[in-house]
């Protein structure tokens, strides 16, 4: 489809990891085109990159953030300037989410020996595949390694491969044909509600897509991950309901191929995420309503609730799956 394509090269989820005994790295990087002015996305997160450094124990730390002119196609920056350690640190360099990068390079102290980077704690576990629309794809954290996947693979310590799209992550059958090739694979996260128009798209499509996959993975896990609530919903009443008919649908999804004997998919309510869907109205503070950049597209908050409550559920269905 048109709109996938003009995204495909978006880099989004993206990391460079390496080992080095380095008291400084840099950057140089070039982009197709210079940051294109946006109301809810900083420049650090649509064409910025950011880095984390572990000691070995597995827990990442942020250490820096590319400082650039957003204006330029190009340009150099350190990226972080830390006291020389006494021994290699596990770096991950987090990419932008929306600019398309033409070419990266790292820079590290003259004569440091850069090493493979540490194996990933749950490594051999199996790769993550996210798909969806605009808040998978990241928008609009502040900065690159806030997104969802970013927060999720430095906490479940595996590899994320995140597949959205802004505004298109429409659960077509083509995405679902190229997804299946993926090797590796023990998830796939799957929330494109916001991107599909109608109920009966929904039920449609997602249906179709799941079958696609599951004609040559079915082994996979899937999880199906309706929409968080949003601040818009108190007074746009109207969006609500869509949401909860959405969410419904997506539920019986789940239910009506779980009953066919599909035990390997799940149902994920997004609403619960900050608290039962039903207290929304109390007039109680409500995280649903704090945690949005723009009243839709979540904020650093937002993906760090959600990140929390992905790990929560995951693990504890992988947890299940090997109960005796």
């Amino acid at each position: 489809p048109a709109g996938t394509e003009a995204y495909a090269n978006s880099p989004s989820g993206g990391q460079i990891r390496f080992r080095a005994r380095t008291a400084a790295v840099a950057l140089r990087v070039r982009l197709r085109a210079p940051y294109s002015p946006s109301y809810n996305v900083m420049p650090l997160l649509s064409g910025g990159f950011d880095i984390y450094a572990s000691d070995g124990d597995g827990r990442y730390t942020l250490i820096g953030v590319s400082k650039y002119d957003p204006r330029l196609d190009s340009y150099e920056s350190v990226l972080c300037s830390i006291p020389l350690p006494d021994r290699p640190l596990d770096f991950i360099i987090n990419f932008p989410i929306n600019e398309t990068v033409e070419s990266v390079l790292v820079g590290v102290d003259r004569g440091c020996e850069v090493l493979p980077p540490l194996p990933l704690p749950e490594e051999d576990r199996g790769k993550i595949l996210v798909y969806g629309g605009s808040i998978l794809h990241g928008f609009c954290a502040s900065r690159p390694g806030m997104t969802m996947t970013s927060q999720l693979s430095r906490r479940l310590g595996r590899e994320i491969y995140n597949i959205a799209v802004n505004g298109n992550g429409k659960c077509e059958d083509e995405t679902a044909y190229a997804l299946r090739e993926c090797e590796g694979v023990r998830w796939l996260i799957l929330s494109p509600e916001g991107n599909c128009p109608t109920v009966d798209w929904l039920d449609e499509h997602m249906r179709s897509f799941i079958r696609i996959v599951r004609e040559t993975r079915p082994e996979w896990n899937i999880a199906v991950m309706s929409f968080m609530r949003e601040a818009r919903e108190r007074f746009q009443t109207d969006y609500r309901a869509l949401r909860l008919a959405k969410r419904d649908c997506q539920r019986k999804i789940v239910e009506d191929l779980r009953a066919a004997g599909d035990r390997r998919i799940v149902f994920w309510d997004g609403g619960d995420f900050t608290g039962a869907d039903e207290d929304i109205m109390d007039g109680a503070f409500s995280q649903g309503e704090e945690c949005t950049a723009d009243f839709q597209h979540k904020s650093d908050m937002g993906f760090f609730i959600m990140t929390r409550a992905i790990e929560k559920r995951l693990r504890a269905f992988e947890a299940a799956e090997v109960q005796p």
